[in-house]
């Protein structure tokens, strides 16, 4: 029986105090300036007053070993997904969260595992909720770990239930069916996709599920491949699987942010500690994040662009102008595991450049001429320019 349709249509007077909190988390900021997380007008996440672009791992930590701790603490990472979380006391879990919070570390903390258990689900939530919500490592609820719309009834009671609870605090699901996202969109107030495609699908899987997302009309957190299909051997991508190239863990990256994540969680720090490569992929990892942590502020940049600023000549060329102030940053990624020589990007602003910056790339400079500038492109090579 389909569960969608067999949903019973609520009542205005029942609706009405669910929607007054909808309304203040997701649009009156300065109501919400108090809250400790909340969603702002430019479908931005706002903690403690400020954007923050959480730039995050999946983990599977032992509440008790601080020692990957201290070396994601050594990191540009700052948050953290741990599947783990829920595994002991509500005092180890708490002394897990001063952990995180004696090392500047942020948590989503999992709620994904209470499904299909009738009230007990809705007991157990509310209890994290209430014992854990006001702590301050605490940024989201993971509510929904690809769950298809056969549970959607259930996940409509445990968001309204954490809503109920908690305000300060939004709610993150992740997908990777496109067809579930609008379906369940209401059950979340950050969107995630978590597009694998090495190696089985063109790497441009990222752009095409981040498009997707943003049809929800709600903030991206994206999930990037930094993890190998080897690593799950019953599944049919192991056959083919490989561990992801540095430089392309860095175009997913890029090709995420050009489409609109406005936070990026990693899958994953537990299956890359397992592989032999783990220490060359780490640092590759740590030097992508890096980037992403110097750029933060330009990814939630409220200063718009318009798409008609820039063109390319080449349509293998994924490519995205952003402004900060009075700089503006351009990103390009070559989606193709070929080289791509002389590419033309055509500069359609009143005053343009005379050149133009690159950045993570030395002191390279690129002279502009006739109001464009050609570049070549390594397979999924990422160019950063800037300029004033």
């Amino acid at each position: 029986m389909p569960l969608v349709s067999h949903h019973p249509m609520r009542s205005s007077k029942t609706l009405t105090p669910l929607l007054l909190v909808a309304i203040i988390f997701l649009t009156n900021v300065t109501a919400s300036a108090a809250l400790s997380a909340c969603i702002d007008e430019h479908n931005r996440f706002v903690l403690n007053g400020k954007p923050f672009f959480p730039l995050g791992l999946y983990v599977v930590q032992s509440l008790t070993d601080t020692n990957e701790l201290d070396e994601i603490a050594n990191s540009p990472f700052d948050t953290l997904m741990n599947y783990n979380v829920n595994s002991g006391t509500d005092a180890q879990i708490t002394q897990y969260l001063n952990e995180l919070e004696s090392r500047k570390l942020k948590l989503i903390f999992s709620l994904k595992e209470y499904v299909g258990h009738g009230h007990q689900d809705i007991d157990t939530i509310s209890h994290k909720v209430k014992t854990f919500g006001s702590h301050p490592s605490i940024i989201s609820w993971y509510l929904n770990d690809e769950l298809s719309p056969k549970h959607l009834l259930e996940l409509e009671v445990r968001y309204e239930k954490v809503r109920e609870l908690d305000a300060n605090h939004p709610v993150w699901s992740v997908h990777w069916n496109r067809n579930w996202l609008v379906k369940e969109g209401h059950t979340t107030d950050i969107v995630g996709v978590d597009p694998y495609p090495i190696d089985n699908n063109p790497i441009t899987l990222v752009s095409q599920m981040a498009d997707a997302a943003r049809k929800v009309g709600k903030p991206l957190w994206l999930v990037p491949q930094v993890f190998s299909w080897q690593d799950y051997p019953a599944d049919f991508r192991a056959v083919t699987g490989r561990p992801p190239t540095r430089d392309e863990m860095r175009a997913m990256t890029y090709l995420a942010v050009n489409h609109g994540a406005k936070g990026l969680i990693y899958y994953s720090y537990f299956n890359i500690r397992d592989d032999k490569d783990y220490g060359t992929r780490w640092q590759q990892i740590k030097e992508i994040g890096e980037e992403i942590d110097t750029l933060r502020l330009v990814f939630l940049s409220s200063f718009p662009t318009n798409d008609g600023d820039i063109e390319c000549t080449d349509t293998n060329i994924d490519f995205q102008l952003m402004r900060e102030g009075d700089t503006y940053y351009l990103f390009a990624v070559n989606t193709k595991k070929i080289a791509i020589s002389d590419t033309l990007f055509r500069v359609n602003l009143i005053k343009a450049p005379s050149t133009i910056d690159t950045m993570f790339e030395g002191d390279r400079r690129i002279p502009v001429s006739n109001g464009g500038f050609r570049d070549h492109f390594t397979p999924y090579e990422v160019h950063v320019y800037r300029w004033r």
